[in-house]
């Protein structure tokens, strides 16, 4: 009894042996191998069901064309590392899914992340054990880093997905001395010959720029350019479409640690250094698609009177005058209030909708190269950009910020003459971004420096200006005269320190047939120009039952 006792125990044993190594085998296939038992790395077959859900969730986000050509222009055997401002596992989902649809490189590894609730269950289970079971080994949780796992997958090409920023990612790295990810990836590439090659992303929930004076909303929700959670689930679920992808320009590791001005430093100084140029990068890209923060129209007007130049003239002027500061302080605000634009980023997002209903109604197509506006948004990040366009037609403008605003890009303000200030239009024109200045300046000194300091204003606040060079329509087609002033102004608010540099991109806008032909005709015949008034907007109504064919904007080499 004893004897088959124990020969019954024994087999018992084998038995549970064997069939716990079965199961063991069979969740591998299932899973993958064991050395990838961590929850930051995420397998490419989550199940099918899983799948279907997320790619039903993320199909209504777009992924900007420029991304394609883009990992295109990487070296063949590059890895890649996706590269974001903030961690969100709502980024990365998005980017595993979209990615893998659009049969894109898509991220698998998850630096300082743990993605638990889409692992398989079999995969989670043999995680859960081999963390259980190291524990009680060591007293300590595995580590991916220690493990050298991190190392393993970078080395062996596995896509990957980098947040720049956490809070608490932020502490245990410069505080606690964990390990820091981008110094780690600096050192895999010291001895790595495949180049690393960090290519940053932006997700975007709005075009809108951050605003100085959050709604109640803003507040508790999160701004439009960072939303909480359930503002982006709202967004997702309600109005996908606003959801867009950008890349940035990417960045060769390799090619870095090969710069002369990073040779003979520590992994931690490049780290370091490295983190904050691709910071500043991810910022100037955003700033190039939602434009600078919006500030109230008093901050403006504070900010433009209190200015050192225009203050030192309006106490000499006073002092001519014989009136007080105050009176001059008065005078220039009366100017301010007849130039400045009253720039609505909420009505530009309405104008948007009206004017491509608008524009496919009157035109067969609006055209322009998106290698072009994408040359644009790159050059757009080191300073403001003057878009100097020829004119021909009250509809230059329209076409202008239609087309920079429908490619993700600010809309301009735009230099408007003070003949289009008519009522009702003016609050609308300058909503938009118009601001209106005199036909001449002539005997207006003081009128002349308020509109200097209101340039040097936006100049400094970062926003794109657009300025008609030839000053007026061309009623012949050719090009005019040019007109130097504005010119004159914008180099002057330039050299004044106004910004650090001014990018002028010349703008061609070439029409099939021109909106404006038969008043052109009218006047060359001898006809009198009509002032420009509601009424006679209203008589435009007639251009909708006219097709004027195509459009097409060329923009010129940019000059800095």
């Amino acid at each position: 009894m004893i004897v088959c006792g124990l020969f019954a125990q024994i087999w018992y044993n084998r038995a549970m042996k064997k069939t716990a190594s079965m199961i063991k085998d069979l969740l591998l296939r299932m899973t993958g191998p064991a050395e990838k038992l961590f929850a930051c790395w995420l397998p490419a077959r989550i199940g099918f069901f899983t799948l279907f859900i997320l790619r039903r969730l993320f199909s209504g986000v777009s992924i900007n064309p420029q991304l394609q050509r883009t990992i295109d222009d990487l070296p063949n055997n590059a890895v890649i590392v996706y590269v974001s401002k903030n961690k969100s596992y709502f980024e990365f989902l998005c980017y595993f899914t979209r990615y893998m649809q659009a049969r894109l490189p898509f991220p698998q590894l998850c630096f300082e992340g743990k993605i638990r609730i889409l692992q398989p269950v079999g995969r989670l289970l043999l995680i859960t054990y081999a963390q259980i079971r190291h524990f009680f080994r060591h007293f300590a949780l595995r580590d991916p880093y220690q493990a050298g796992f991190i190392r393993e997958e970078i080395e062996s090409g596995t896509t990957a997905y980098l947040p720049l920023v956490g809070k608490r990612d932020f502490y245990r790295s410069f505080i606690k001395s964990k390990t820091d990810p981008i110094r780690h990836l600096i050192q895999i590439q010291q001895n790595l010959k495949r180049p690393i090659c960090l290519v940053p992303q932006l997700m975007l929930f709005s075009k809108r720029p951050a605003s100085t004076y959050p709604t109640l909303t803003d507040i508790v929700f999160g701004s439009p350019q960072k939303p909480r959670k359930l503002r982006r689930l709202a967004i997702l679920f309600n109005k996908p479409e606003r959801i867009f992808i950008e890349v940035s320009d990417p960045v060769n590791l390799q090619h870095f640690l090969d710069l002369p001005e990073n040779q003979g430093h520590s992994p931690a100084y490049l780290a370091m250094k490295l983190r904050r140029d691709l910071l500043r990068q991810i910022n100037a890209h955003r700033r190039s698609i939602t434009g600078p923060t919006i500030k109230m129209p008093e901050e403006i007007k504070q900010e433009i009177l209190t200015s050192a130049e225009l203050r030192q003239f309006m106490v000499a002027y006073a002092k001519r005058r014989n009136t007080t500061i105050f009176e001059a302080h008065h005078e220039a605000l009366g100017y301010i209030d007849e130039i400045a634009a009253n720039y609505s980023p909420s009505f530009i997002n309405l104008a948007h909708r009206l004017l491509g209903r608008f524009l496919r109604v009157v035109f067969e197509s609006v055209t322009a190269s998106p290698d072009a506006l994408a040359e644009i948004k790159r050059v757009s990040r080191k300073g403001p950009v003057i878009f100097v366009p020829a004119h021909k037609s009250h509809m230059d403008s329209i076409l202008l910020s239609y087309t920079l605003y429908d490619n993700h890009m600010p809309c301009p303000h735009i230099f408007a003459g003070k003949n289009l200030a008519f009522w009702p239009m003016a609050s609308i024109f300058r909503r938009v971004g118009a601001f209106f200045v005199r036909r001449s300046f002539k005997g207006a000194v003081f009128y002349a420096k308020v509109f200097s300091a209101y340039i040097f204003e936006l100049l400094k606040e970062g926003f794109n200006i657009a300025v008609y060079i030839e000053g007026t329509r061309s009623r012949s087609g050719k090009l005019l005269r040019p007109q130097l002033g504005m010119l004159s102004i914008l180099l002057h608010a330039y050299f004044e320190g106004a910004c650090k540099d001014l990018i002028f991109i010349p703008v061609f806008i070439a029409y099939d047939r021109i909106p404006d032909e038969g008043s052109y005709l009218n006047e060359i015949s001898g006809g009198k120009k009509p002032p420009e008034n509601f009424r006679q907007m209203l008589k435009a109504k007639s251009m909708l039952k006219t097709r004027y064919g195509s459009v097409y904007l060329n923009f010129g080499n940019p000059v800095s």
